[in-house]
Parts: structure tokens; C-alpha cells; sequence
């Protein structure tokens, strides 16, 4: 394992989307010291701790992961002839739950994700570490789940092409968001075929962005085919906090002590070459480059 200083300062850079049948991961994740986790399509996941350093943790080079704060699914393994999600080796505390085709979140002490297959509508499921499944919510008026992320109140939230989807602890399906249009969308020549703009893929909840009864008031959410971030309330009211340029789309946000985290991959190289970075949005509105990796 090794470690590098990130010296890395760029300027402010417009996203791209990301291909939808080929696409650079889509997972980031701040742990509850303040390190962040993020995934790298070509060579596996990397962690930049609380002083800067960056270290690479390994494969495996999934799409996506999740954080297990308790360990719980240290043991857990799932393989399907469509997918696989396992506990990343090396790794002792937290668990990073990796996952090849599927978004994945742990809440509460279980694991949900939404498998579906090209054509067919994805069903949000619930795991036990032990492996038993049971079916949560069917969401017939989706393609698939392009990110998830939970509430405090249980809820689990996922991203469509359009909108934001809320499943609550009942399996109750209702929209956060729909149809969600960001401002001063512009979309990026380095895609091909561009996907429908905004194509919204990665999401994350603020712990400080709940209401007295613990509510979500405020999601952010990578706009990918708008080259932005962008927070959407309640109300509904679309607001950006982070645009980029050039051939840079954002695929993944996380949100703590106020700041969101933003993973970018950089399309302007041959496809799951993307090299990734990381900028953080403190409260104040200041951007920052946590990490960029180089090819």
C-alpha cells in the first residue's frame, strides 16, 4: 500500500455524463473520521484521510460501494450470474462493501440495492449480512437506479434520469423530485452519445439539511449531463453549488460536517481510462481539489 501528498490545485471545470452503457464509477463516502472513500473505474478504491494523504486500497475496480460503519457485513457475499457485491479484502474498519453492477447503501444494519436487468423494472431489495433478501419496493416507472443514498428516518432515496425517488420504511414510493430541470444546463462535446440531460447518477443527504422531525429538506446530486452539481429542496427548488468545464463530469456526491464531496472523472481520454478526482464544496461555497489521479 502506498501513499501520496495531494499537491494538486485546479481550476473551477464543466462536466460531462457519463455513458449509460458504459459509465466510470459512481460511489464516494466520507467515514465518521473524516476520511473519504472513492472509486476508480480502471484501478480499484483510494482514501484521503483527514491530513490530505491519499493511499490506494485496492481492487477490486467496481462501480460502485458502500460504507458499513459497524462491520456488520464484513462475512457478506453475494454472486449472481448479473452481479456481485462483496466485503473488499485488506480492509478492516469500516467495511467497504464493493459492488459490480448495482448502487449500494447500508442503513440501519441492513444493505439495499435495486437489481434489474436492460428492459425490466428494478425492484429495491433489503439484505441481512447473513444474505437474506426480501423485496422492499417495486418501481415499475424506472429503468434503474443510477444512485442511492438513506435518510435518518430509514428512508432510502434513488436517482432516475429525472428525478429522485423516495421509498420509506413501509415501501411507500413517492417522488422527492421529478422532472428536475438545473439551471444553465450545458452539455459537454466529449460525450458520445450524450445522454439525456440532466442524468442524474450519484445523491447524498445532509445530516444538516433535516427538519425538527429529522425530515430531508435538501438532496445533492450530480447533474452529469449538465456538467454541475445540484442541490434540490423540498419545495423543489433547483440551485447548482458546483459546475465544471471541458471534458470533467461529476458521477457521485457525499455530504458531511456541512460539506459535500464530489467525485469527476475526466472523459477526455478512451473509455474506463477516466482518471478521477475529488473536490470538496465547504459550507461557505468554497471549492477545493481533494485529489486528482493521474494515468
Amino acid at each position: 500500500m502506498r501513499s501520496i501528498r495531494t499537491l494538486v490545485c485546479f481550476a473551477l471545470v464543466l462536466c460531462s455524463a457519463p455513458l449509460a452503457h458504459a459509465h466510470p464509477g459512481a460511489a464516494i463516502a466520507v467515514d465518521g473520521r473524516g476520511n473519504v472513500y472513492f472509486a476508480d473505474t480502471l484501478r480499484g478504491i483510494w482514501k484521503i484521510d483527514a491530513a490530505g494523504t491519499l493511499t490506494f486500497l485496492g481492487p477490486p475496480s467496481f462501480h460502485y460501494f458502500a460504507l458499513d460503519d459497524d462491520n456488520l457485513f464484513a462475512r457478506f457475499s453475494r454472486r449472481t450470474a448479473q452481479d456481485e457485491i462483496r466485503p473488499m479484502a485488506g480492509v478492516s474498519s469500516p467495511t467497504i462493501l464493493a459492488s459490480s453492477d448495482f448502487a449500494v447503501v447500508v442503513s440501519r444494519g441492513r444493505l439495499y440495492f435495486a437489481p434489474g436487468a436492460e428492459g425490466k423494472p428494478p425492484t429495491l431489495v433489503r439484505s441481512s449480512p447473513d444474505g437474506t433478501t426480501a423485496p422492499v419496493a417495486a418501481l415499475p416507472s424506472l429503468r434503474w437506479l443510477n444512485g442511492i443514498a438513506a435518510a435518518p428516518d430509514g428512508s432510502i432515496y434513488g436517482t432516475a434520469d429525472a428525478g429522485i425517488v423516495r421509498i420509506d420504511r413501509t415501501g411507500a414510493v413517492t417522488w422527492f423530485a421529478r422532472d428536475v430541470k438545473v439551471p444553465d444546463c450545458r452539455t459537454v462535446e466529449a460525450l458520445d452519445p450524450m445522454p439525456q440531460p440532466p442524468y442524474l447518477r450519484g445523491l447524498a443527504v445532509s445530516d444538516a439539511d433535516l427538519d425538527a422531525q429529522g425530515a430531508v429538506q435538501t438532496i445533492y446530486v450530480a447533474a452529469a449531463a449538465c456538467g454541475a452539481v445540484a442541490k434540490i429542496s423540498r419545495s423543489g427548488t433547483v440551485s447548482t453549488i458546483l459546475r465544471t468545464s471541458g471534458s470533467w463530469a461529476p458521477s457521485a456526491v457525499a455530504a458531511a460536517g456541512g460539506a459535500v464531496y464530489v467525485l469527476e472523472y475526466d472523459h477526455s481520454v478512451p473509455e474506463r481510462t477516466w482518471p478521477p478526482r475529488v473536490r470538496k464544496v465547504d459550507p461557505s461555497g468554497r471549492v477545493a481539489v481533494l485529489a486528482t489521479i493521474k494515468r
